[in-house]
């Protein structure tokens, strides 16, 4: 009996682990014993997608066939496209031929590794020759890895380094000799000339400075911009050792600028200009304006009110920027309008004296690239992409395409369009198409002894033997079979876990019976023998042994930091959580409230007004609580047009039995919680370091370590109380809620609003 294919599915700790299940489907068995399976892996809140495989059932050997673009990046230096989606990283060959699997580097194909919500940032050198990617050692940690692709080798740049699925873990130098990457609130550089000839110094001797890698920028000529506090360093990168050896006692580089402000990281970002003479900043997401680097005047603290200033709305943030060395700018941003996702493109010429950017007409634009000459533009949209002069917006071409999802520039001619059935080569103006790959199948099949697959439009066959491919004029596959003279393939059900089934053999000549591959899978949490008793007029948590399920609740108490990533990150992920609204949040933040409603989550109140309601100083008496819950429920009518849910909870969850029955009379359930994220504790007190601060990452790790079955997580939207006083957290979990819901869809658990968590619990 011949082995399983060594396709163990080695679901690790992190990015790498399977959720959502994977199904295999439609095999089809050769005579030769070449199989042909699709897999499908759900991707949370987006479309699934197909992939192809080709097993030998003879050599064990298995391809890959198609390759969705989840992302792509192009290598200018080397010609090649590099591809990534959950089942590996790809890269065609120089002259754009067909992708295979970056050797030595964790694969479907080679260790079984199938990534699961969002995809762990990858950085590749701008040379194509490293890799920079994360190795999780726990929920929220893990090893920063370099992969030489020459010696195929991995080395650890970093250990304990914060798992980010938003935000890139280094900035590569155009040049490639440097890498910047961020720790704990601090940024290191490391050298690659250092490391070939292992000369590199100490991770501590490394330090730039505090910050995070929204702190710095490089330059076209591989100069470092850093921002710290209010004061903007150009840094040469000859300088980087200099500046970390001796930082104690001599600031290195150059300052080339003081900004209006202190920035912050957390909320702020900025781009720097081709020439270096000025930056875009972005201040908390929605004050974007135009700042020149002044190097005779540094120390200045005036700041110019007529320089270029655009106001975004609250639910919007800057996607992407273009910013050509003739000094045009063009933004695009993204935001949510009535539940739904929507951009917009903002453009200035700053060799004019315009003092505002310029909302263009164009809709439907979720992505866009500048030819290398910056002479024209690419427009991603649903049905195509459109090309502009990019000097006077003038309209060139209409190139249509199904289902795009990534445009980049090879030539100033020449652009690759990566969409949901083919990744194209096209080139304009003819229009002319090259089919790099196909991304994922809608036919395929044997036919004359060879696999032949159909996409939407392009026809193509692999013979497996010589790994060659060719257009293929006529698609008439020989019909499916799952038997030949030596094998029989069916699929069998698996009852639980990450896998909706298996591909099972059955050998013919020597009787017995084996799957594929053997899944290695971690197990999801298990479900307590016992339950502990529910309240259902003071609901604190639900049934312990009705399933894995959750709630998430979000407390808007005032501000609104933080909520545009909330509500995006549960979009992506088409999870519906439970808000709870105060007066005060409605009042100050309407709009809000609206996109709120507008996303289909559940909405409770949080009282119309927030204050202690033990404190001794106030007299509080059923009718003041029934009169301030009506109260809100007819704010936030007014805000939204709907009605708030009978579920409610007190300022600060604190409690009496009164204040319990007065909303009982009212048919309101309070929801109390068992998980308390702590996202409201800020770094600082009077006293010291606060007992309960936690860094976010830290606090992800807890919330997974103090969860159960039936359990209620409470997180608090906006930035703490104490932020007015001048205390403030280093960072914030809204960062990480995309990571932390990852780590629970890993362990088998089901997100849902406290309606359905009570539903459940019944």
């Amino acid at each position: 009996m011949k082995k399983p294919l060594v396709l163990g599915v080695l679901l690790w700790l992190g990015g790498w682990y399977l959720w959502g299940e994977v199904s295999f489907s439609t095999l089809h068995l050769s005579k030769n014993n070449l199989l042909l399976f699709q897999a499908t892996a759900e991707r949370p809140g987006q479309e699934t997608y197909a992939t192809l495989f080709v097993g030998d059932l003879g050599s064990g050997t298995l391809e890959q066939l198609t390759f969705y673009p989840e992302s792509i990046q192009y290598l200018a230096q080397t010609g090649e496209l590099q591809i990534q989606n959950r089942f590996g990283v790809f890269r065609t060959t120089q002259a754009l031929g067909p992708p295979a699997p970056v050797k030595k580097f964790p694969s479907f194909i080679a260790q079984g590794k199938v990534s699961i919500g969002k995809l762990l940032p990858l950085q590749t050198s701008p040379d194509g020759r490293y890799l920079l990617y994360l190795e999780p050692t726990s929920p929220a940690y893990g090893r920063l890895i370099l992969f030489d692709l020459q010696s195929e080798k991995h080395e650890t740049v970093s250990s304990k380094q914060e798992i980010s699925l938003s935000a890139p873990p280094v900035r590569w130098s155009p040049d490639s000799k440097y890498f910047i990457y961020g720790k704990g609130g601090r940024l290191y550089y490391f050298s690659i000339d250092q490391f070939q000839r292992d000369a590199l110094p100490t991770e501590s001797i490394r330090l730039l400075g505090t910050g995070t890698m929204e702190s710095v920028q490089w330059g076209n000529h591989s100069d470092l911009y850093f921002i710290e506090g209010s004061l903007v360093y150009r840094i040469l990168n000859a300088e980087l050792f200099a500046r970390s050896l001796y930082q104690p006692i001599l600031r290195i580089g150059r300052i080339v600028g003081k900004i209006p402000f202190s920035f912050d990281p957390n909320f702020d970002r900025f781009w720097v200009s081709p020439q270096g003479d000025k930056v875009i900043l972005s201040v908390g997401g929605r004050n974007i304006f135009v700042y020149h680097l002044k190097l005779d005047d540094f120390q200045s603290s005036s700041f110019s009110l007529h320089l270029p200033y655009l106001l975004l709305p609250r639910n919007a943030q800057i996607k992407s920027v273009l910013w050509s060395k003739e000094d045009i700018v063009t933004l695009l941003t993204q935001g949510m309008a009535e539940g739904k996702r929507v951009h917009t493109i903002y453009r200035i010429d700053l060799k004019t004296e315009a003092t505002s950017f310029a909302r263009m007409e164009d809709t439907g634009v979720f992505g866009m690239s500048l030819s290398p000459d910056e002479g024209k533009i690419a427009l991603l949209t649903q049905s195509g992409i459109r090309i502009r002069n990019y000097a006077t917006w003038k309209e060139e071409s209409v190139l249509p395409f199904e289902s795009p999802i990534h445009v980049h520039w090879t030539q100033p001619q020449a652009l690759i369009v990566a969409g949901h059935w083919e990744i194209t080569l096209v080139q304009i103006p003819q229009g002319t198409k090259k089919v790099i790959c196909l991304s994922q199948p809608e036919e395929y099949g044997f036919q004359e002894g060879k696999v032949v697959l159909r996409g939407r439009e392009t026809k193509v066959s692999y013979d497996p033997s010589s790994r060659k491919w060719a257009t293929l004029e006529t698609f008439k596959p020989d019909p499916p079979s799952i038997q030949s003279p030596e094998y029989r393939v069916f699929l069998e059900a698996l009852p639980s876990g990450p896998f909706k089934n298996l591909v099972m053999i059955r050998s013919l000549k020597k009787p017995g019976t084996y799957p594929l591959f053997q899944p290695l899978s971690e197990p999801y949490d298990p479900i307590p023998e016992k339950d502990e008793p529910v309240d259902f007029f003071n609901f604190t948590h639900g049934s312990r042994i009705r399933g894995r399920n959750v709630s998430l609740v979000f407390n808007a108490v005032d501000s609104v930091e933080g909520l545009h990533e909330i509500l995006r990150t549960l979009a992506e992920y088409n999870i519906k959580a439970t808000f709870f609204v105060n007066g005060e949040f409605i009042r100050r933040n309407p709009g809000a409230v609206k996109e709120i409603s507008y996303a289909g989550h559940e909405v409770g109140s949080l009282f119309y007004t927030y204050f202690n309601m033990t404190d001794p100083q106030y007299k509080v008496t059923p009718e003041f609580i029934k009169q301030g819950l009506a109260r809100n429920e007819d704010e936030y009518f007014q805000a939204t047009g709907k009605e708030l849910s009978l579920l409610w909870h007190t300022p600060y969850y604190i409690l009496r039995d009164d204040i319990l029955q007065a909303a009982r009379e009212m048919n309101y359930t309070f929801v109390g919680r068992d998980v308390d994220s702590l996202d409201w504790v800020v770094k600082l007190t009077e006293a010291g370091v606060h007992p309960l601060y936690l860094p976010a990452a830290d606090l992800v790790e807890r919330i997974l370590k103090l969860k159960k079955p039936g359990s209620i997580i409470s997180f608090q939207v906006g930035k703490p109380e104490d932020s007015q006083k001048g205390s403030f957290r280093e960072d914030y979990l809204f960062q990480r809620l995309d990571l932390l819901i990852t780590r629970l869809l890993e362990k088998g658990y089901r997100i849902v609003p406290v309606s359905v968590l009570m539903d459940l619990s019944r």
